[in-house]
């Protein structure tokens, strides 16, 4: 039995971190859903670095490691689901670059080799792509585009997109906005029943930006665009919604002996007529 028993149903896994624990370099990344094992191939892979025999899974390191008693196998997880550079800069590096208590230090080394860690703050930003480009529309028909959002360093604003610069006869909903929190907004070019073919600078003209409010300042980025626009044939087809019927004012009519508004209805036949 060894350490790496910890680790079952990750064969291609254990081969790759055996290998890496004969020469590890400064860091790893273990990356999978909750309950996958990364938690224990983590561990196990820690015990291998400590252990004298590369994770025998007896002797007293390997055994301290999966008790998680070893003072040189240190673990930190954060209170939420991102970690920040504060807790990076004041937690993790101190533990990253303490000295070993009992373990021999394992790993690339000599006089003039150094170990280097970035920090930045984060800045907010996005950028927005724009997919079924070269649209070909027919004259009083319409084509769908797909604005797709990438959200950087946590920004999760709206974004308003602005399309400007269509050809004469084409429209287009504007502006057309990709929500807080989602990533796609579906648009629509639309070419008028009467719409002629666009010139072949007019057929480029078409603009796009992309506009969000970012630490309450405004920020413009430029977008792909739609490309070149094409007019098809007119389609033999239309389907248009029919015109509101206007509302018809009909006046009350009054029979020979009806009672307005009465109480009962009027049922005497002697009357020879009914009310209501």
């Amino acid at each position: 039995m060894t350490i790496w028993d910890s680790v079952p149903g990750h064969a291609d896994v254990v081969a790759q971190l055996q290998g890496a624990a004969r020469q590890p370099v400064h860091a790893y990344l273990l990356v999978g859903p909750p309950g996958a094992g990364a938690r224990a191939a983590a561990t196990a892979f820690a015990g291998a670095l400590v252990c004298e025999n590369g994770g025998c899974g007896e002797c007293r390191d390997c055994v301290r490691v999966l008790s998680d008693a070893h003072p040189d196998v240190l673990r930190w997880e954060p209170e939420g689901a991102a970690i920040s550079v504060e807790q990076v800069r004041d937690e993790i590096v101190p533990i990253a670059f303490g000295s070993p208590v009992e373990s021999a230090r394992r790993g690339n080394g000599g006089e003039r080799f150094v170990y280097r860690l970035l920090l930045y703050d984060a800045k907010p930003d996005f950028k927005v792509t724009i997919t079924g480009v070269e649209p070909t529309i027919a004259a009083g028909a319409g084509k769908e585009f797909i604005a797709t959002a990438t959200r950087i360093d946590g920004f999760d604003g709206d974004i308003r997109l602005e399309i400007s610069g269509l050809p004469k006869g084409f429209s287009a909903l504007t502006p057309l906005v990709i929500q807080a929190g989602h990533l796609v907004a579906k648009g629509t070019i639309n070419a008028a029943a009467d719409a002629t073919a666009p010139s072949e600078s007019e057929a480029t003209s078409a603009k796009v930006t992309a506009t969000a409010m970012i630490h309450g300042q405004t920020t413009t980025r430029e977008v792909n665009g739609v490309g070149k626009m094409t007019l098809a044939s007119k389609p033999k087809l239309f389907v248009e919604p029919a015109a509101p019927v206007a509302e018809v004012v009909r006046e009350p009519i009054t029979l020979p002996g009806m009672v307005e508004n009465p109480a009962e209805p009027n049922t005497d036949p002697k009357n020879g007529a009914m009310t209501f």
